[in-house]
């Protein structure tokens, strides 16, 4: 999911799951994984949001959580 600047990714191998958050503009080769800094909880709670309705409006039958 992008939005802006911002680009989540979340993926389950085997049962992990993995959730990487990249701020395009500074890190445009996708280098620092964002996700678990407590300074961008609220931009990947957006697109987390943003992520599960494009889901849910696609069909996806996987849920992440």
């Amino acid at each position: 999911m992008r939005q802006g600047r911002w680009k989540l990714i979340q993926y389950n191998v085997k049962g992990v799951k993995t959730t990487q958050l990249f701020d395009l503009q500074s890190d445009p080769w996708e280098m620092h994984n964002l996700a678990d800094d407590p300074a961008r909880q609220e931009t990947r709670a957006q697109l987390e949001q943003l992520l599960k309705r494009a889901r849910q409006e696609l069909g996806d039958p996987i849920e992440f959580h």
